[in-house]
């Protein structure tokens, strides 16, 4: 557990919500956009500076088995450094650049900095076509042109929903994990058969060709079939999965 070191920093600062993140299109395509939060390189620097001083952290880049992974260390107490790691996915955009960004901020959730990013999930929006790409838009169909305005439309859509409905005082038990599991829904009839199979192996393979997390994929799955789990999909809808991965513009990690 993180907190005050003998240097006098609290460590706990580190994974303070940011309040100026963004959100951006991870996929477009004509079903939909699915969007990601995301804070700037920029703004992880400023944190570990603010918290730890910029003369108690460093990064460094190694390549390793064809992949890009970023050592985050924080000197502490006597001049210990503790570092923590991860790789990302590279941006279409500026690639080695992105890259090293991806990964810069990927190994800052190790420490925690931007981790609440995630609870905030997935959100999809409309699409709308131009120029032959899909850009995202808001419910009336009317496109939104930068993230600034991609921004508010998901975070005023989020406020006005409704908060969850809190269980009542004299409710039954919620059942334990064993009784949850037997009331997790079945797989699919197609599940585990070699189609299945076949379909399931080129949906991730498609999804690492276009830079797309497990993670990601799995919302796409949940907000577009309401399933809970990839094993519920049948092999049309992993077909369908396939083709908005492939036709989507897919940026990766971004978090």
């Amino acid at each position: 557990m993180m907190g005050k070191t003998d240097d006098g920093f609290d460590l706990s600062k580190l994974v303070v919500p940011f309040s100026n993140y963004k959100w951006k299109v991870q996929t477009a395509n004509e079903w939909g956009c699915w969007c990601v939060a995301y804070i700037d390189a920029r703004d992880v620097q400023q944190r570990l500076d603010d918290v730890v001083g910029p003369e108690n952290w460093q990064n460094k880049f190694v390549g390793e088995h064809n992949l890009l992974f970023c050592y985050l260390g924080i000197r502490i107490d006597s001049g210990e450094w503790i570092w923590k790691s991860d790789t990302g996915t590279a941006s279409k955009i500026e690639k080695d650049k992105g890259h090293a960004s991806d990964t810069f901020k990927r190994s800052a959730v190790m420490w925690g900095i931007g981790r609440h990013l995630y609870s905030l999930g997935i959100q999809k929006v409309k699409s709308v076509k131009a120029n032959g790409k899909f850009y995202p838009a808001d419910d009336a169909g009317e496109r939104l042109y930068d993230k600034n305005q991609l921004t508010e439309f998901i975070e005023r859509r989020m406020s006005g929903k409704k908060a969850p409905k809190q269980r009542p005082k004299n409710a039954d038990p919620v059942p334990p994990k064993s009784d949850l599991d037997e009331m997790a829904p079945p797989p699919h009839r197609d599940y585990d058969t070699p189609d299945w199979k076949k379909g399931i192996a080129a949906v991730y393979a498609k999804a690492g060709e276009n830079g797309l997390d497990n993670d990601s994929m799995h919302g796409m799955a949940e907000e577009e079939f309401g399933v809970s789990s990839m094993k519920q999909l049948s092999i049309s809808q992993l077909r369908k999965l396939w083709k908005m991965i492939a036709d989507g513009d897919a940026t990766g990690g971004g978090k």
